[in-house]
């Protein structure tokens, strides 16, 4: 593709970021030119990272794999994710793979792009995310090139500087490509772009002008300045709809204005749910508030699901069963079916969800979940988030000092549907169904 004309068309739709648009291309321009083994782009949230690199490299049809590391919860998950998105790639072979190291993967993407003649790129967004991972990660992605002995790049995404990630004098230093915040002229001539065709663009401008003086100071993210943009423009505009103002007097309406803004500015970064929006809730039907429950708690993290499925499994089995589901070698199973049948004459689900204390719910937790869990503040809020989504219930007590007592509040076919996602048969572990 002629590099000129994709500057040309990759400038009209990327305002204001010439500069990087011009080093990005640059270095990726050639397809089977063998690459620098790795490339670390940074600046504030907001300032287009993401947006000028996937635009290049589909602009350039370079073969690429994106992987967002905030959606990763392991290593293995990133590994495997990333050999995923390889195979989709043309010209390159499939294979089965399990790589629960970095030693698998290094050798698995070898063979995989070993007869592949063009540079494979792979780009991590929120590569801060690597540094909770081992701490071999990230050195190894540095040096990928030459650990796999193949043309591979790989393209580090962050909002942090490179010094936060450099922990010995060892590293490979990358290529270290900058996004600087935008100025106010650029912040203006972007905004500018959202302007309604119902109005001149001047007006939408000074508009824009209005809400940069208010805004400015204390906010510079890109996102939220175009979401303060869209929300409050129709209060600006009811006066002129309303036809006290002419368009022309921008003067006046700034006057108007200026207070409604001063107002709102404690609601930055947050968002307001208006009278309207809860109108359109309650009119909603009972189907589908029990689609959204369902679609919610299919959408919950990797270890939120685990945490559900024991809670289930804790509130459904009598106490007794606990050691023969979830502990190893525990002798004769035949005999304690038995007592078990005589001692229990009706059905747990038939009785309801009984109270299981928080120690129970772990202890089931960590032994279902495959992989090494380190007990963590990020497990005991995901519990209380369990609980604030109405998907458990905590027992109210006033004694501080006593262990927290819960209860599933999810049907049999829900957490059928959750054991599908992370491919656990929660049949096989509940006491009614053996």
């Amino acid at each position: 593709m002629n590099l000129l004309k994709a500057m040309n068309d990759l400038k009209k739709s990327i305002p204001c970021r010439d500069n990087e648009l011009k080093a990005i291309i640059r270095l990726f321009n050639e397809k089977s030119t063998v690459k620098w083994p790795s490339v670390f782009i940074y600046g504030h949230t907001g300032t287009g990272k993401t947006l000028v690199v996937k635009s290049v490299m589909k602009k350039l049809c370079l073969p690429f794999v994106f992987i967002n590391c905030v959606e990763i919860f392991s290593q293995r998950h990133l590994f495997e994710s990333i050999l995923t998105a390889v195979e989709k790639i043309p010209d390159i072979s499939s294979s089965d793979f399990r790589c629960p190291n970095m030693n698998d993967f290094v050798l698995t993407l070898k063979e995989l792009v070993r007869s592949f003649d063009q540079t494979l790129y792979i780009v991590l967004d929120k590569a801060e995310r690597l540094r909770d991972l081992e701490f071999n990660i990230l050195p190894a992605f540095l040096k990928l090139q030459e650990l796999v002995d193949g043309n591979v790049c790989v393209v580090l995404i962050s909002e942090l500087i490179w010094e936060k990630y450099r922990t010995s004098s060892a590293f490979c230093d990358p290529i270290l490509i900058n996004f600087p915040n935008y100025n106010r002229d650029e912040l203006i001539e972007i905004l500018s772009l959202d302007c309604d065709m119902v109005y001149p663009k001047e007006f939408y401008t000074s508009y824009v002008r209005s809400v940069l003086a208010v805004y400015e100071p204390i906010c510079r993210d890109l996102n939220e300045l175009k979401y303060l943009c869209s929300s409050n423009f129709k209060i600006y505009c009811k006066p002129v709809k309303s036809g006290e103002i002419d368009v022309s007097q921008a003067g006046k309406l700034w006057m108007i204005f200026n207070s409604q803004l001063k107002k709102s500015l404690q609601n930055v970064y947050m968002r307001e749910v208006t009278s309207s929006h809860c109108e359109k809730w309650k009119t909603q039907n009972l189907v589908s508030k029990q689609s959204q429950i369902q679609t919610q708690m299919l959408e919950l993290p990797f270890y939120s699901k685990f945490l559900l499925i024991a809670a289930y499994l804790a509130s459904y089995n009598p106490t007794s069963s606990d050691k023969r589901f979830f502990l190893k070698n525990n002798g004769k199973k035949k005999k304690s079916v038995r007592k078990f049948v005589k001692k229990e004459k009706f059905s747990n689900h038939v009785l309801g969800p009984k109270l299981f204390s928080l120690d129970r719910l772990l202890a089931i937790f960590y032994s279902i979940v495959e992989e090494r869990v380190t007990p963590s503040a990020l497990i005991f809020s995901q519990i209380s988030s369990l609980v604030s989504i109405h998907l458990l219930s905590q027992l109210d007590t006033s004694d501080i000092l006593q262990t927290p007592k819960y209860k599933c509040l999810v049907t049999l076919d829900s957490i059928r549907s959750i054991g599908k996602t992370v491919d656990f048969d929660v049949g096989r572990y509940l006491f009614d169904f053996i």
